[in-house]
């Protein structure tokens, strides 16, 4: 492996030249530039980090910009003279920032949503330079995050990183302090940004090892998920359980080792591939319950299949109307709450045409949550995401081949006498994993979930095989109304009492009620409430989406 030089070099200027050129009237015909060396740049040449000739810089002034193709020295690359290409510049200061790919404006630039692997070197890592005259000090925008993979008989091809914090976009640069701090801007980044995407000019190999570079800017980055691809349509997503913590100029190594390999799928999607009907069609479902943030609108995906919100601000009562100024996020819904044609998922009143005005499914229709919205970590695009019907649900439950064998309540145990209890499904195809247990069906008891229960590294290894866990989230029962508004109380509200699981489904019975799968410890079916039951959500992908 080559080594990658972190301490910074002094910095020495060429001598400047002036000489004129054809250029548009008052851009200066060159400058100089040097590199601060530190973790990467363009070419890692064993110690040593070069300009190379088809480098473009971009440089601005108060005016105008101009853009600049780099000349290396030939007795040092680590500067270069800065040959004018077109544009047009008047006075000093000027700025500077390589590449021109990432440049936006003389205070800001762009992280590369999609970046390129090539072995032996990076052909993207960017720079900022101020100056009043001609010569640059090019000093480093960005760290690395140095990712590790090693396993045999694997071809990667991509490898995606994500974060809850935004990795990609547009970035302010601020040299206060003299280094350039690189600060999120929101205003002028595309919403459809989610993560990095470091693409393999060719497949590569990774057995004995192999490392792959990615460039974001500097900070502190939880919930850090790397998603790797294989050549022969494979994926393997390892999430980070503590911060990552990436600094400027440095590296920050991720070793990612015993990968398992799934189908690659939609992005919020789980691998498990479930028939719905008797043409054989086939859905997938998403990795967590729907929810929603009353205060910027958004849709989500919780990030575990066992995670749930329940009601609001952990209280007994559980009030639309408080709702409604509630400022994080939820996922009990009443039916047909899109927000299409105004009906929101925090309504105020609870006459049933109030939720759906329409006397008929919400399948296909912008009243189902997933047709009408972009889900955020699903893709973000309206119409990838439904809600199954009664019938697809029964088909799931009770028809496909072997159905009897693949459903069983269950628990996911935490430890402490904290546990989330659950619905588990099998996918059409299953291989129990090594070691563990599957015991099908339910329990004498409606509230006692333990006939299948897996730590969470069980579960992961459930999940990663295709089964899936619709939590108990708890269920609500009308308890009247108050001078505030209409308040619905959680039975067993306390997250790891929660014994009883409402899901909506996307048919209708009537004009006032609709269709839910209801389940317990010891049964699961379908049953239809009132259209205000506040219900969870669980989304699936039709299967050919993905082809």
């Amino acid at each position: 492996m080559k080594k990658i030089l972190l301490a910074l070099a002094a910095l020495a200027m060429m001598s400047v030249s002036l000489t004129s050129c054809s250029k548009d009237e008052g851009a200066p015909a060159q400058f100089t530039a040097s590199i601060e060396q530190s973790s990467a740049k363009i070419q890692l040449d064993g110690s040593i980090i070069k300009w190379k000739n088809s480098d473009i810089v971009t440089v601005f002034d108060e005016e105008g910009f101009a853009r600049y193709s780099a000349t290396p020295r030939e007795d040092n690359a680590t500067f270069a003279t800065l040959n004018y290409m077109e544009g047009n510049l008047t006075d000093g200061p000027y700025y500077a920032i390589y590449p021109s790919v990432c440049a936006h404006n003389a205070g800001s630039f762009l992280v590369q949503s999609r970046q390129v692997s090539s072995d032996g070197s990076l052909e993207v890592f960017p720079m900022y330079a101020v100056s009043n005259n001609t010569n640059f000090e090019f000093k480093n925008l960005c760290g690395l995050l140095k990712i590790t993979l090693n396993q045999s008989e694997v071809m990667v091809s991509s490898i995606k990183v994500t974060a809850d914090q935004p990795i990609a976009g547009i970035f302010d640069i601020d040299m206060t302090s003299g280094v350039p701090v690189a600060t999120f801007n929101s205003n002028l980044s595309d919403d459809t940004e989610d993560g990095i995407t470091l693409q393999c000019e060719t497949p590569q190999s990774i057995e004995g090892g192999h490392d792959f570079y990615i460039y974001l800017p500097a900070g502190t980055y939880t919930n850090m998920a790397i998603k790797v691809v294989t050549d022969n349509g494979l994926m393997c997503i390892k999430q980070s359980q503590n911060a990552v913590v990436v600094e400027r100029s440095k590296y920050t190594p991720a070793s990612v080792s015993q990968m398992t390999f799934v189908p690659n799928v939609a992005e919020g999607s789980l691998t498990g591939l479930f028939t719905i009907n008797a043409n054989g069609d086939q859905v997938r479902f998403s990795k967590g319950n729907l929810q929603y943030n009353v205060t910027n609108g958004l849709w989500r995906f919780a990030e575990h299949q066992y995670d749930f919100v329940g009601p609001f601000n952990n209280t007994t009562y559980y009030s639309w109307q408080i709702q409604n100024q509630y400022v994080g996020w939820i996922d009990l819904f009443n039916w047909g709450t899109s927000g299409y044609n105004n009906i929101m998922p925090h309504p105020l009143q609870i006459t049933p045409r109030e939720y759906y005005a329409e006397n008929q499914n919400i399948a296909n229709t912008n009243y189902d949550w997933g047709v009408y919205n972009p889900i955020s970590n699903g893709g973000n695009q309206a119409g990838m995401w439904r809600t199954l019907t009664k019938e697809e649900w029964r088909y799931i439950r009770n028809t496909r081949p072997n159905a009897n064998q693949k459903v069983a309540s269950g628990r996911i145990d935490f430890g402490s006498n904290h546990y989330f209890n659950g619905l588990i499904l099998l996918p059409d195809d299953w291989t129990l994993p090594e070691g563990l247990t599957f015991n099908r069906g339910f329990t004498n008891d409606q509230r006692n979930y333990a006939r299948n229960t897996y730590t969470v590294d069980e579960w992961q290894l459930m999940e990663d095989a295709g089964a899936v866990f619709l939590s108990a989230a708890g269920f609500t029962i009308n308890n009247g109304t108050s001078n505030d508004g209409v308040y619905y109380y959680l039975t067993d509200y306390t997250w790891y009492l929660a014994w009883a699981g409402n899901y909506w489904l996307s048919s209708q019975s009537g004009s006032l009620d609709a269709y839910m799968i209801d389940f317990h410890a010891d049964m699961a079916d379908d049953k239809y409430e009132r259209r205000y039951w506040p219900a969870s959500v669980r989304l699936v992908r039709d299967a050919d989406l993905d082809q």
